[in-house]
Parts: structure tokens; C-alpha cells; sequence
């Protein structure tokens, strides 16, 4: 799909969301938008970080490797070494991404789909956990007010149900960036060419790495010595 399709999609998806909340609306514009807004991307900030981070954590309990977590997109803030894997931060939170990757076959349709289906789950507890201090299940979505009065808990709450909605039914990417929704649904039907196909990347991946390191000696021998699916 071409970039701009993607972004678009996306575009349309914010935008929705956004007429969503303008709707609920009360009362005249005020500074407490400006605050809610910025606690948004706050809180958001927080939300990727969680939500890469629940990719990470099961995908190494599940035995795949971590070669790097990415929060946001746009302008680099940070990049460094964290529990042995590389960070990096941008500017922008509205998403991240998780290179997962396995040295071996063994079960890795499982593997691979319980990392997977960690980074959504992570969005549960916050949801029911804002959904009772916002709304106290007296209304769904719960009645907060976020234009014109202090609203942390339905600034929350929409920011992680609009980031949920991201992951889960965002535009396609590449292999590694693809949603989560996506890859949800089709690695439990995986081919054994398509389980190659994965496979392939760790030893891609690792060349980057080298490479990233400076050493093309051994970022050159990673790569030729990838296996070639057959097709």
C-alpha cells in the first residue's frame, strides 16, 4: 500500500476519533483544553512505552529475540542501550514498533503470536482501570469532559482506547511494522514458506546490528550466511 494511503488511513482514523470527543463537548473552550491536551501526550508517551514494552517482555519469555524497541515517529530525542536492547525515542508517540525475531522453528506461530498479542492486552487494565474512575459504569464512554474542564482519567482512557484502535486496525506496513490486528489474524495460518520467510530475518537482523556497531566485516557474514527461502 503507498505511504500516503497509510497516513491518510490513519488521518481518517484520528479524525473520527476526534469528532467522537467533539461531540461530548460541553461548555465554552477554555485553558483546561490546553492541559488535557498536553497530559494527552503524556499519557500517550507512556501508553506506547507500555505497550512495546509488553511486545518485549513476553517475546523474550517466549524465547525470540529483542533487537530493538522504537517509540513514536519523527525527530530523534534518544537512542541507547536499554536490558540489552536498542531504544529509541521520537518526537511524536503515536505508535512504536518491536523487532522480534527467533534463531529456531520450535512452536513459533505460538511464540510469535503471544508476543504479538502482548502489546494490545497491555491496553486492557488501563481501559477498565479509567473506565471505573472516569465513568463508574454509569455511562460508556464515560461522561468527561476533556474541551473545557480538568478530565485526566477520560484523557487517559481515550488516548489509550485511540491507540488500541491504531494497533489493532492501522494501515499495513513492512514485515516487522505491520498492525497488530493484522499479524494477529494471519501468523496462526502461517505457510512453512512464510515461517522461512521470518526466520530469514534474524540473521538480517543481525547484520543491521553489526552494522550499526561498525563492524562490516561481520554485518557482511551475517547477511550471506541468511537462509534463502525457496520460492
Amino acid at each position: 500500500m503507498p505511504w500516503f494511503l497509510k497516513r491518510t488511513w490513519d488521518l481518517l482514523l484520528g479524525a473520527a476519533f476526534g469528532l467522537f470527543l467533539f461531540s461530548r463537548g460541553k461548555g465554552p473552550l477554555n485553558a483546561w483544553l490546553l492541559v488535557n491536551l498536553v497530559t494527552w501526550y503524556v499519557v500517550s508517551s507512556l501508553l506506547v512505552c507500555l505497550h512495546e514494552f509488553g511486545h518485549a517482555l513476553v517475546g523474550r519469555v517466549v524465547g525470540l529475540r529483542v533487537f530493538w524497541v522504537a517509540i513514536g515517529v519523527g525527530r530523534p530525542l534518544y537512542e541507547g542501550q536499554f536490558w540489552g536492547t536498542n531504544l529509541r525515542i521520537n518526537l511524536w508517540p503515536s505508535r512504536g514498533a518491536t523487532a522480534l525475531a527467533a534463531s529456531t522453528p520450535h512452536l513459533i506461530r505460538l511464540r510469535l503470536w503471544a508476543a504479538v498479542c502482548a502489546g494490545p492486552a497491555t491496553h486492557l487494565a488501563p481501559f477498565a482501570l479509567c473506565y471505573l474512575a472516569a465513568g463508574r459504569l454509569t455511562t460508556f464512554p464515560p461522561a468527561g469532559d476533556i474541551w473545557s474542564t480538568p478530565a485526566p482519567f477520560a484523557v487517559l482512557l481515550y488516548a489509550n482506547a485511540l491507540l488500541l484502535l491504531l494497533s489493532l486496525f492501522s494501515a499495513g506496513g513492512g514485515t516487522l511494522t505491520r498492525p497488530d490486528g493484522h499479524r494477529l489474524m494471519q501468523i496462526p495460518f502461517w505457510k512453512e514458506q512464510e515461517v522461512a520467510e521470518y526466520l530469514a530475518t534474524y540473521p538480517a537482523l543481525e547484520a543491521y546490528e553489526f552494522m550499526r556497531r561498525g563492524d562490516l566485516k561481520q554485518a557482511v557474514a551475517r547477511y550471506q550466511a541468511r537462509p534463502r527461502p525457496r520460492g
